[in-house]
């Protein structure tokens, strides 16, 4: 019972990091972010189409010892579609192994919970043992922000590399 009980503080702690609320400072000295007329629904993960760039440099400033593969495989436009309990990811503009791959998700409050498959539709194994990511989530009325829970800097990459995924659709 201690142990369900350090995983459930654990994970407590990792949501609030995730989603900003252990920060001193909300903006990380950045200029306050521009409001937005739009009014979200609290808890609720709003479905759409997202994108978002990431560049060479973006992806280098997070983990310089990746390979010339692994960098093809993080860059270039990534356009998200979040819509009845799927979430797919469509990649271009990169010279990567994988431009596309789809699973499941639940949420709840600000927290997301994906469940991958273990290959990609072109036969390339996707994930092994348990396929599923946690994420903390918040979103802006403009932007979507995804937050690993457990922030290992693949996994951060993976996710957009801290970039606000801008609504498109």
């Amino acid at each position: 019972m201690v142990g369900v009980g350090l995983a459930a503080a654990v994970a407590v702690v990792g949501i609030a990091w995730a989603t900003g609320a252990l920060s001193g400072d909300d903006n990380d000295g950045a200029p306050p972010a521009v409001t937005t007329t739009a009014t979200p629904v609290p808890g609720v993960l709003p479905e759409g189409v997202y994108r978002y760039q990431l560049t060479k440099r973006d992806v280098l400033a997070l983990d310089s010892t990746l390979t010339p593969k692994q960098l093809g495989d993080a860059t270039g436009t990534f356009t998200w579609t979040i819509r009845d309990g799927r979430i797919s990811l469509h990649q271009t503009d990169c010279q990567c192994s994988l431009t596309r791959v789809s699973g499941a998700y639940t949420a709840k409050a600000k927290v997301i919970l994906v469940h991958w498959p273990e290959k990609a539709p072109n036969g390339t194994t996707f994930c092994q043992g348990e396929c599923i990511d946690t994420l903390g989530w918040s979103f802006d009325g403009e932007a979507l922000s995804l937050t690993p829970v457990v922030p290992d800097r693949q996994a951060i990459i993976f996710w957009g590399a801290r970039k606000p995924w801008l609504k498109v659709g």
